[in-house]
């Protein structure tokens, strides 16, 4: 076989390994298991670091596999069985290039050492045990992935112990309790510390589920094959200052407070990438983190995981418990708006922990702080609230799919937006409103929205069922303490007030909501019934008013009666006068007629005799009908207009927004415009 196909035997961290070299990239497989490292595959097939991290999180990490985050450099990685691994190769096409590691069977005769694998490296690696590889969950609870090892970080907070000036050890949680045991039986005299309370010593419980590994041999967890060698005199310093964040000690370290000429500030002291002010942060050493920063300790310095010490000291309740956030946002202030590797900001740090116990109110206690900080440019922050991570997620869809409704209404009203949806389609509104469907259908019974009464009685029961709750509770600590049984963490008890507490409240603000809707309804009703009442009632001054109106208007109603009357009998005459016609005038015979000798008939005479008599009584009663329909028409203009008619009046004055005085002008022009209206819908709709 060529060089580039040879297979090599070799031990990395005390784990006997088949391995290759193909295109430079070891790859390698167990001898236990035949189990294949799917990191190295990838880096044959050509992806960078970016990618490899998004396929192993999405295709690999979603089924069986370990992953190695400690050790030899080269061994670290994501292992999977030989099966999935050549199904891996075969789907990015690396499969014929790594064929004779994948296809290799064991023969009479074993595999030459690896180059450059010496002795001397062997017998370092057996000195290390072998690594637990730590499982990782799937796909979708990647944002409590980072914090799954955090969880229980109020009860398990002791850092790892030092056990000697060269090796950095980490014992076991249980081993840990009796070392802390035998380290509170001893007298005052033989210890030269006291331990503080689990919450405030160190943040870092991942580290004690890492493999115990010495600190030349810590790596990058995230798939990077590069060994930590402090070197010299650094990694002495590393390691004092290590040993006295794990100690539990308070005050500044001499290491720190006078730092030596040759001392890196920024030097990594564990296997996660952490400097001194990460875990200062961390664990509320506000006086180490000023003399950090006073000596000029890079505040942008990151772990493996892209994450700074602001970022770190969000995941644990210290700065809660102290109240020094506030304080340390100050001296890390110009880091609030930097990204991690999954692209997440320090608020999708806080609203991920908001679903953990024990962490509510401190994730709520950090995000007040963060808002009010940036709440002077509200531009600022909505953009920061508003950014997505590599799955889409803001920080108020990951508050939204942990359920913590105080972070939810704190975000909302900070600016963010519940319309963003991640990689799934789901916006922040949909995990809400399923949160509140699920809600409604478990708690609908003890929800009184509808009448006062129920309120009262509901108050009446949950005062009554949190009292018992709280008798339950004490009885059983007192027990408890009596019959020497482990206590439960007084944070469960205080987030079970807190869970009844906020059911109180969630109950009392919608009778409240309901009751506010009355209230404005009635305060509107009562408003309306003023201004009727006011606009109905008279003052003395106002019926003298009218008083002298009406006597005007009779003297008005009297003259315009006159007027009409002396108009209507002159127009009379003016008809009767070219009525008449000079002939019919001369009804009777005349002397000159007489005279002339011409004459009428007497049949005739009689006949318009008797003409004349019926028009005589025809224009009397025309006359006499005339005076009435006169004094109808006085009467009708001098009357005030109906009740009904102001009606009407008010209503087009409102409708066509003209003036109430100008309706009675614009009535023609309203009338035509309605029947145009009227005929050009005739036409549209025959």
């Amino acid at each position: 076989m060529a060089n580039s196909q040879q297979i090599f035997q070799a031990t990395y961290s005390g784990v006997p390994v088949y391995e290759m070299l193909c295109k430079g990239i070891a790859v390698m497989r167990r001898k236990s298991d035949s189990y294949l490292n799917a990191t190295q595959i990838l880096k044959v097939a050509g992806f960078d670091k970016p990618h490899r991290t998004r396929i192993l999180e999405r295709e690999v990490q979603t089924g069986h596999h370990e992953k190695v985050q400690g050790g030899y450099g080269k061994y670290q990685g994501t292992w999977v069985p030989l099966e999935r691994g050549v199904e891996l190769a075969e789907l990015y096409e690396v499969d014929s290039l790594l064929g004779p590691i994948l296809h290799f069977v064991k023969g009479d005769k074993s595999p030459p050492i690896a180059p450059k694998h010496t002795t001397a490296a062997t017998i370092r690696a057996k000195r290390a045990r072998e690594t637990r590889p730590v499982r990782r969950r799937a796909k979708r609870e990647h944002v409590e992935e980072d914090f799954s090892d955090t969880d229980n970080a109020s009860q398990h907070s002791l850092p790892p112990t030092q056990t000697s000036s060269d090796t950095t050890v980490l014992s076991s949680p249980a081993k840990r309790a009796r070392q802390l045991k035998e380290k509170k039986q001893r007298p005052a005299a033989q210890t030269e510390e006291r331990p503080e309370p689990p919450s405030k010593n160190a943040p870092y419980t991942k580290i004690l589920q890492k493999s115990v590994l010495p600190v030349e041999e810590r790596v990058d967890p995230d798939e990077q094959m590069v060994d930590i060698d402090f070197g010299g005199r650094d990694k002495t310093y590393a390691q004092k200052l290590l040993q006295f964040f794990m100690s539990g000690r308070q005050g500044i370290p001499a290491l720190l407070a006078r730092p030596p000429p040759d001392l890196d500030l920024n030097v990594i002291i564990d296997e996660e990438g952490h400097t001194s002010l990460h875990w200062a942060s961390a664990m509320a050493r506000i006086k180490i983190v000023k003399a950090l920063t006073e000596n000029h300790a890079d505040i942008c310095r990151v772990n493996y995981q892209g994450q700074t010490a602001l970022m770190r000291s969000v995941l644990f309740t210290n700065n809660f418990d102290e109240k020094t956030f506030d304080t340390l946002l100050t001296l890390l202030r110009s880091v609030v708006f930097n990204i991690d590797k999954k692209d997440q900001t320090v608020f999708h740090h806080i609203a991920s922990t908001a679903g953990l116990k024990g962490k509510v109110h401190a994730s709520r206690y950090y995000m007040e702080c963060l808002i009010n900080r940036l709440s002077s440019n509200r531009a600022e922050l909505i953009s920061i609230l508003n950014v997505q991570d590599m799955y889409g997620d803001t920080a108020l869809t990951i508050a939204a799919r942990v359920g913590n409704k105080r972070l939810i209404r704190l975000l909302i009203d900070a600016g963010a937006s519940t319309e963003i949806a991640n990689e799934e389609g789901m916006t922040s509104r949909d995990y809400i409103d399923e949160m509140e469907r699920r809600e409604a259908s478990d708690f609908s019974p003890l929800l009184p929205f509808y009448a006062s009464s129920e309120l009262s009685l509901t108050d009446a029961n949950s005062h009554e069922a949190l009292r018992q709750k709280v008798d339950t509770m004490f009885k059983q600590v007192v027990s408890g303490l009596t019959n020497n049984d482990i206590v439960p963490p007084i944070s469960e008890v205080f987030d079970s007030f807190a869970e009844s507490y906020e059911r109180d409240l969630i109950s009392k603000e919608g009778a409240l909501q309901k009751k506010k809707i009355e209230l404005e309804l009635y305060t509107n009703r009562l408003s309306e019934t003023k201004r009727v009442l006011e606009s109905t009632v008279f003052s003395t001054q106002d019926t003298l008013t009218y008083e002298e109106a009406g006597k005007k208007g009779l003297i008005l109603n009297t003259r315009l009666k006159k007027w009409f009357q002396f108009s209507q009998k002159e127009t009379l005459k003016c008809l009767i006068r070219s009525c008449e016609n000079p002939e019919k005038v001369s009804i009777y015979p005349t002397n000159s007629s007489s005279h002339s000798g011409s004459s009428t008939p007497p049949t005739e005479l009689d006949e318009l005799n008797k003409i004349a008599a019926s028009l005589r009584q025809e224009l009397t009663k025309l006359q006499s009908s005339r005076k009435t329909q006169v004094k109808r028409l006085i009467e009708l203009l001098c009357q005030t207009p109906s009740k009904k008619y102001q009606d009407y009046k008010r209503l087009i004055s409102t409708s066509c927004n003209i003036s109430y005085e100008n309706v009675e002008m614009m009535l023609e022009p309203l009338i035509a415009s309605f029947e145009e209206a009227n005929e050009m819908n005739e036409i549209s709709f025959p």
